[in-house]
């Protein structure tokens, strides 16, 4: 019996659009290819839910799948009823009715010899992060062989074409599914997909079409990035093998710690010790930032945890213009009374007692044996 297209989507008949087209949202997200490692049952269920979405969030098709059944929708997909509550039709060719003749399966189609995509790590600092770089990348990938140019065939024969699938790469055969009996196709089991069969493999590449090649690739780092983010480079992956296309090549992005300054999005904070002292009366001060020294200006009476603000000299923004801004955090430094001449002492000793303020000097000059000896005791 064929599957209930609301059913197939957990709604009810009386469900409007906008529950539709959030049930086969998160059914999609659920079942899509990329998120099931190629599961071929989570497969035949995206396409079975797709189908099902495009029925119900077209009025016309709805109206005459209500109506009608799968049968309102026949002359839609040019498939032929076998009767017994089943259909046999071609997969492809209703995808490609429902999905404006492109073919549903094109928007997650799988290389038959598996991804040939590549990843590759590149450390920059914080100061080329902010401004953007350009990196040289050393690679060892695959490129078309050098002696069959990517054929796989040896010099004075040429691949011949696959009977089985007659150069098409693919066989169909009939399957039970979601909406009945379909016919499906398979990567033919001969040529492994590529429509074509070698009988005298080139000798350099042992038939692949490829070898390995070191390479010098020219990598563009936009400004704004962060450790983790990964750039694409269409096509720039190992060759594909006897001449399919090549991979692309991932990029990730590793930003080394710096240590005058921690990260915080599109901004910058870093920390600068001031004197108690440049504290009370205020202090011009040079801070370091990725252009070079600026005199920062501390006013009197500031404490720590101030937060003094450089504009626009921050990490150049990945999305957007400009650059954030650097934070700088106002530490007093207060120093220790074991680190202060007798002098410099009476000198604080006579500033308390002018502000009327008491000092308890029993804290004061007390060696570490002492203090333990007076716990005890």
């Amino acid at each position: 019996m064929d599957k209930d297209f609301y059913e197939l989507l957990g709604v009810s008949r009386s469900a409007d659009p906008t529950e539709i087209k959030k049930a086969y949202r998160n059914l999609a997200r659920k079942y899509h290819p990329d998120a099931n490692g190629g599961d071929e049952q989570a497969e035949e269920m995206f396409k079975a839910i797709s189908v099902a979405y495009e029925v119900l969030s077209d009025p016309e098709k709805k109206a005459r799948y209500d109506q009608y059944g799968i049968n309102g929708l026949r002359g839609d997909a040019g498939f032929n009823s076998q009767g017994g509550g089943s259909f046999d039709f071609n997969l492809s060719d209703l995808f490609e009715s429902f999905f404006g003749g492109q073919g549903f399966s094109s928007g997650f189609t799988r290389n038959s010899q598996g991804s040939n995509d590549v990843q590759a790590q590149v450390e920059i600092t914080l100061s080329e992060a902010a401004f953007g770089v350009t990196k040289a990348v050393e690679l060892k990938l695959d490129r078309a062989c050098n002696v069959c140019f990517g054929s796989g065939a040896k010099e004075g024969s040429s691949p011949i074409t696959c009977s089985i699938c007659s150069g098409s790469g693919v066989t169909q055969e009939l399957r039970q599914s979601f909406f009945g009996q379909m016919m499906v196709q398979n990567v033919c089991s001969t040529c492994s997909g590529f429509g074509s069969i070698i009988e005298h493999p080139c000798e350099s590449c042992s038939g692949s079409g490829v070898s390995i090649q070191d390479l010098t690739l020219e990598v563009n780092i936009p400004a704004g990035v962060e450790t983790g983010s990964r750039l694409r480079l269409s096509g720039q992956g190992p060759a594909g093998p006897r001449g399919s296309s090549p991979g692309d090549l991932y990029v990730s992005i590793f930003v080394e710690v710096d240590d005058s300054f921690e990260r915080h999005g599109d901004d910058l904070v870093g920390v600068q010790n001031i004197s108690f002292l440049s504290a009370i009366f205020g202090i011009n001060i040079p801070v370091k930032t990725l252009d070079g020294n600026e005199m920062l200006h501390v006013p009197p009476g500031s404490k720590s945890g101030d937060i003094f603000k450089l504009h626009g000299q921050g990490m150049g923004r990945l999305r957007g213009r400009g650059r954030g801004d650097i934070l700088i955090y106002i530490n007093v430094d207060i120093p220790s009374v074991k680190d202060l001449t007798e002098e410099q002492k009476q000198l604080l000793k006579d500033f308390a007692q002018s502000t009327g303020e008491e000092i308890d000097e029993s804290n004061v000059n007390h060696t570490l044996f002492e203090k333990v000896k007076r716990a005890f005791s």
